[in-house]
């Protein structure tokens, strides 16, 4: 056994070969190198009876040659940690660099999203702005903000009902519960309206027509998206339509025709007036109404004063469709663009036939004796001042005859005359 010389020795030798044994055994593959020795060699220099001194140096050796083996593999580790440090900070780094690079391609993403939208949003005429679950105005675009006399930061964070949608267009209010905005919030559905209004920063309003839509985010209501736009100058142009229909429709024919005289449209006075029909009578040329009874000079005359004035008014006789002449007052307007260019001409007329039939009669009651049919004196006299005015004008001279009936008193007599 290797320990067995151990017991004839002192008990201090004995110690101390203990602790040198014990440090030895713990390098012992490196003690062999070191020493040259072989196993055997070992154990007898380990167990010679030897003095302290000489154990005493052997154990310096040892803890010298132990310290240098543990600080040897103390390096070594220290040197591959460092290496795997090293790895793991290059790795790391890296990992760093590579979601620093996906962070901010992220960022760049989401920013340029960001500038899209905004983009987007301010590139319409039509106001878009957002709604929270409690009616707090979350976005606004330029347009939107402009038509209601705010800057977008004004409306932002505001109750959007209490600020812009309080009232009706006669100034009745509107109950939070009947907007029919937050009604998208409340049933999740789409909300379209065309007849309210909102109200400006100055306090005036405009009438709007809005869609209201829904957001959702995990099958739940999260606000809504309302877009508007203004239609004041659109309701103008539909109350003047419908008071043009109506006036286009009335008594008095109308005819619409291009520059050249093209029938565009006519009315049902048109119709009941000339006989044709809207199918006969548009995309025919408008002298298809002439008579023939007025003269070139008549007609150059008419065109000359439309050109300079825009406007004509004036007797005419046109043709019915089955051929029959008859009187009209007829008035001519062109319309002209925004250049000047005339791009139609709007006729209206009546006929006058019984108005110049009851005027003939009038007149014949006038100048004629209603017993005998014969003109009266004031016929004559009439006619004696045109003949006069006649003279006058053209340096003539006249003569008034003036002839008698006998015996006429009897037949106005017998005729109770």
């Amino acid at each position: 056994m290797l320990f067995r010389p151990v017991i004839s020795l002192s008990s201090s030798r004995i110690l101390i070969r203990s602790v040198v044994v014990g440090l030895l055994l713990c390098v012992f593959d490196i003690w062999v190198d070191v020493t040259l020795l072989g196993e055997g060699d070992l154990s007898q220099q380990l167990f010679a009876p030897e003095p302290v001194e000489v154990w005493v140096r052997l154990l310096l050796f040892s803890l010298s040659v132990a310290a240098g083996l543990f600080v040897q593999r103390l390096y070594r580790s220290l040197a591959r940690a460092d290496i795997e440090l090293n790895s793991l900070r290059s790795d790391l780094e890296w990992r760093i660099n590579e979601r620093t690079i996906e962070l901010e391609n992220a960022m760049r993403k989401i920013e340029q999203q960001r500038y899209q939208r905004e983009l987007l949003l301010n590139s319409t005429s039509d106001g878009i702005y957002g709604l929270d679950r409690e009616g707090k105005t979350t976005f606004i675009n330029q347009s939107g903000a402009a038509m209601l006399g705010y800057r977008p930061d004004e409306l932002i964070g505001k109750h959007s009902h209490t600020q812009m949608h309080h009232s009706h267009a006669d100034g009745r209010e509107y109950p939070e519960k009947s907007c029919r905005m937050r009604a998208a919030v409340r049933d999740g559905e789409t909300k379209y309206v065309s007849d309210e209004v909102l109200w400006r920063e100055d306090g005036s309003s405009f009438s709007v027509e809005y869609t209201s839509t829904p957001i959702f985010e995990s099958n739940q209501v999260t606000g809504a998206v309302v877009s508007f736009r203004d239609i004041t100058e659109r309701k103008r142009v539909e109350e003047d339509l419908r008071l043009a229909a109506s006036a286009f429709e009335s008594h008095e024919a109308i005819t619409i025709t291009d520059p050249n005289g093209v029938v565009l449209r006519v009315n049902e006075a048109f119709t009941s007036i000339t006989g044709y029909t809207a199918e006969e009578i548009v995309g025919k040329h408008s002298r298809v109404l002439s008579s023939g009874q007025q003269s070139k000079a008549f007609y150059r005359k008419m065109w000359q004063v439309l050109l300079e004035k825009g406007v004509w008014e004036g007797e005419i006789v046109n043709r019915r469709k089955d051929g029959e002449a008859y009187p009209e007052w007829l008035g001519i307007t062109a319309v002209k663009n925004e250049a000047g260019e005339t791009t139609h001409y709007v006729g209206h007329f009546q006929d006058i036939t019984e108005r110049k039939r009851a005027a003939s009669k009038i007149e014949r009651q006038a100048y004629y004796d209603a017993l005998t049919d014969l003109p009266n004196r004031r016929f004559i006299y009439d006619q004696l001042q045109k003949a006069l005015s006649r003279c006058k004008r053209h340096g003539h001279t006249g003569a008034l005859l003036f002839l008698d009936v006998d015996h006429f008193k009897v037949i106005n007599d017998s005729l109770g005359h």
